[in-house]
């Protein structure tokens, strides 16, 4: 019995557990779904790379011209037939003469190149530097789609071409023009790129401008200033906690539900360990009564009309269990066929019927009633009630005390009393001891037996009945009253 509601306890807490474990989780996917961070830019910040823009703008074209500059200087030494080492010029890889009259080209300084700069007229190769003639006036820059770049400064008759060296250039421009990364008060970030420089991998920047020069395009990239904001999206996250509520109340019915199974299942255990004590024990006293009976009787005895008082006594307490079982068994709520009664004559029955065992207890009882007492009702079923409260006060009021029944009419109403002055109902069980298979506890009461019934289907009979069943202060002991609504007396 202990292990199997240990059991259902455990049950219900893991179903508790689980559910809430779940709860939890829907809650927090829902929480987490719903949450959105966004990048929201800083009021007042349109613009703010221009300055840096223009900066480096104006920086480059410095560059710029002071570079050519310097080449177109360096170029005009070579062909004049100087040789101007000690004036050497950032990002010159090579430097060739080109002449009209020869067909191979003239190394004058720098690297060795295994494709050497030609004259048009002299092309036999795809990958060599490729001149028209017309390069040998004049100066400007020539271009080759695969990032060759050169310079070239003529006079007519032959040519001086500075092979250029983009990777060593933008090295040297972005040293002098300080043309790398940063960021400004307001939070947004910048970052030059030289020509044919990769991107870094910070990510795609809000915007690109690309400043155009001899030096090739340098690109400005622009993260405008941010400020990081979260929302929520309404419906997600309410979706979130409305489904965790739903598995919270599933899962405290479906706990509440296992609870209750787990105590019907217990509830029908100890019944069915009640039923079988309170019928083993007036079985026990027939079977030893009757021996003893027999045994008398054999003798020739005077003890034998005694015994059968007895048996008799324990067949009618066997009768009212069995009743209480029945009537229990059939369910607690049915519709009742009244009829007009006088109920002075049957309930005195049964109340005389208690006289004998009350008196073998050394117990007194009183029957205070009228002459008569018309009521539309059940005879039987108020005459259960009757027996269900006196087996009570025979139980538990305790030897030597008294036992009153009393049966009146009060406003319309029949209202009928069973009390002692017994020990009583313990405080705060006023209500308890009508539910199914409760017993009031108290140490008058240790080792009395019973079903835990009787209370339970004598307030169902009253509802029935269509009156009720209370227990009502008294100054000493238990006191319980049933009222059911009088009968109109019949014309004639």
């Amino acid at each position: 019995m202990m292990g199997a509601m240990m059991s259902g306890r455990l049950a219900v807490a893991a179903t508790l557990g689980l559910s809430c474990a779940l709860a939890v989780v829907l809650a927090v996917t829902g929480w987490r779904i719903s949450r959105q961070q966004l990048r929201v830019p800083v009021a007042g910040s349109e613009g703010w790379w221009e300055e840096e823009f223009g900066r480096g703008a104006r920086q480059v074209a410095r560059l710029e011209a002071l570079w050519e500059e310097a080449l177109d200087a360096r170029a005009q030494a070579f062909l004049a037939g100087e040789d101007p080492r000690d004036g050497s010029v950032a990002g010159v890889r090579s430097v060739y003469r080109l002449d009209s009259s020869k067909k191979e080209p003239q190394w004058l300084a720098g690297e060795t190149l295994t494709s050497p700069p030609l004259l048009g007229k002299y092309a036999e190769t795809e990958d060599a530097w490729v001149f028209p003639d017309q390069a040998l006036v004049g100066s400007g820059w020539m271009d080759e789609g695969d990032g060759r770049r050169a310079y070239v400064r003529g006079n007519g008759a032959a040519a001086v071409v500075m092979v250029l060296d983009p990777e060593r250039t933008a090295k040297v421009v972005r040293r002098e023009a300080r043309l790398g990364r940063g960021e400004s008060e307001l939070g947004g970030s910048w970052q030059w790129l030289a020509p044919q420089e990769s991107a870094t991998p910070r990510g795609d920047a809000d915007e690109s401008i690309r400043q155009l020069s001899s030096f090739g395009a340098w690109t400005l990239r622009i993260w405008n200033p941010v400020e990081r904001q979260i929302r929520y999206q309404l419906p997600l996250l309410i979706g979130g906690f409305v489904a965790a509520g739903v598995v919270m109340l599933a899962g405290g019915w479906l706990a509440w539900a296992q609870a209750g199974a787990w105590k019907r299942a217990a509830e029908q255990v100890s019944f069915a360990n009640q039923v079988s004590h309170e019928l083993r024990t007036p079985l026990t006293n027939l079977m030893l009564n009757a021996d003893l009976a027999i045994d008398d009787a054999a003798r020739g005895g005077r003890s034998v009309s005694p015994r059968l008082g007895v048996m008799r006594e324990e067949m009618e307490r066997l009768s009212r269990i069995v009743e209480n079982v029945l009537i229990f068994s059939r369910g607690r709520h049915r519709t009742r066929q009244l009829r007009e009664v006088d109920l002075v004559a049957p309930l005195g029955e049964v109340v005389e019927g208690f006289r004998f065992p009350l008196a073998r207890k050394d117990m007194s009882l009183s029957w205070e009633r009228p002459d008569t007492c018309h009521v539309a009702t059940d005879p039987e079923a108020v005459g259960r009630i009757v027996v269900n409260l006196l087996s009570n006060a025979e139980k538990y009021a305790g030897a030597g005390s008294a036992v009153r029944v009393r049966l009146a009419q009060v406003q319309g109403r029949l209202r009928l009393e069973v009390a002692d002055d017994g020990p009583g109902i313990p405080a705060g069980q006023e209500r308890r001891v009508f539910r199914p298979f409760v017993r009031g506890g108290s140490s008058t009461r240790e080792g009395v037996s019973g079903t835990g019934l009787g209370l339970a289907i004598s307030r169902s009979l009253a509802g029935e009945l269509g009156g009720r069943l209370m227990m009502v202060s008294a100054a000493r002991g238990a006191c319980f009253r049933l009222e059911i609504p009088l009968a109109e007396r019949r014309a004639g």
